[in-house]
């Protein structure tokens, strides 16, 4: 039995000590872009009927709240989930043994995907649009003004939702270049929505060490990802309605914090530019066919298109969750060390996979960076 392990409560009760035993595998995933989820695989089995079950069976029903928390061998506990049972999944092997029952849910992001909609919002600009629409389901909310980006050349403006609540506000929040997702606050016992820009100056959590002194390594394996073919240009093009006027755009910056030395184009466009003779041939995105021509709408879309691929770094890696000795969350910064000057220095978790079997506890992370090298205040300490 690992030091490092899980715990389980269902509908806000700890679960009985014999469920343990017949829980073969558990996985927690923790992502800045889709809804937090997990997956419990149980032990199946066959009754002297021939019929099948599995344990807690009356408790572990569709819709079921539950809660998945990790204590550490240093006595502190963290709360990696609470959501609700959304799919019950039978394996039947004909190794009986191989037979298992996985119980999969997500957060309370499921509460606002339940209902597709056609509704008009009128003169609303996104910031109140998501702050009512999250008010609804009674969370709490963390939201950035988007007065300033909605038209102001029309009296009146309505923008259109089809689907889900939670699919109309991501397409809100991109279009925007915000981050949209749920986060629960254990302390308070209440879930805050968030719908703002990303926030990278938040305290990086505990470094990950790879081959840093004496300390060793609480990261088992990384790997990086260097990708010159994001684009160091965006452009937007839309003809005005009335005066049929071809309106233009064009991004080459990105106004997000640079967590590290050279973005990717201060460290690429000297060579394209020795290799193409004088012709400026760096990759771009167009846009076109959008429904507005006002200017700084257009700015704002334009702008969260580069943005978003402004991060052509990527770390991928493996933590050893008992010499790290606590919880690495998704949608934060951290600190890695150990991987010389290019890869080493501050990323942006987006996602992280705990996961939990009887003899261990591993979590599976991706980050990424939009500048390579360090960028100079990074405090690097031993552990």
């Amino acid at each position: 039995m690992p030091a490092a392990r899980y715990e389980l409560a269902i509908n806000d009760k700890p679960v009985d000590q014999l469920l343990y035993g017949h829980i073969k595998q558990l996985e927690v995933e923790d992502s800045d872009t889709n809804a937090d989820s997990f997956v419990i695989r149980l032990a199946a089995m066959r009754q002297r009927s021939g019929a099948w079950s599995y344990p807690a069976k009356d408790k572990l029903q569709l819709f079921s709240k539950v809660r998945i928390s990790a204590s550490f061998p240093k006595g502190n506990t963290e709360h990696l989930i609470q959501g609700y049972i959304t799919n019950i999944a039978f394996h039947i092997d004909k190794d009986e043994k191989k037979s298992y029952v996985d119980i999969s849910g997500m957060d309370a992001t499921v509460l606002m995907n339940l209902q597709e909609k056609l509704v008009a919002w009128e003169d609303k600009p996104d910031s109140e649009i998501a702050k009512d629409i999250f008010s609804r389901y009674g969370f709490d909310t963390e939201i950035e003004d988007t007065s300033t980006t909605t038209p102001q050349s029309e009296s009146t403006f309505t923008t259109v939702q089809r689907g889900s609540d939670i699919e109309f506000l991501k397409r809100l929040a991109a279009r925007n270049g915000f981050d949209c997702f749920l986060k629960t606050d254990y302390d308070k016992n209440k879930t805050v929505g968030y719908f703002r820009k990303r926030n990278l100056e938040l305290k990086p959590q505990k470094d990950l060490a790879v081959q840093f002194g004496p300390s060793g390594n609480n990261v088992q394996s990384i790997d990086f990802t260097v990708d010159a073919l994001r684009p160091l240009s965006v452009d937007m093009r839309q003809k005005d309605a009335f005066s049929e006027e071809v309106k233009e755009v064009t991004i080459e910056d990105s106004k997000l914090p640079k967590i590290g030395k050279q973005n990717l184009q201060e460290l690429v466009a000297p060579n394209i530019a020795r290799m193409a003779s004088g012709e400026k041939l760096f990759p771009k995105v167009v846009l076109s066919r959008h429904v507005t021509s006002e200017p700084h709408i257009m700015e704002t879309e334009a702008r969260s298109v580069f943005d978003d691929g402004s991060w052509f770094i990527t770390a991928k890696g493996t933590v050893n969750a008992e010499v790290y000795g606590q919880v690495l969350n998704a949608k934060g910064t951290v600190l890695i060390k150990g991987a010389d000057e290019d890869f080493s220095g501050k990323y942006y978790v987006t996602k992280v996979v705990h996961k939990f079997k009887p003899e261990s506890y591993v979590q599976e992370f991706e980050a990424k960076k939009n500048a390579i090298g360090l960028e100079g205040s990074e405090n690097f300490r031993e552990d």
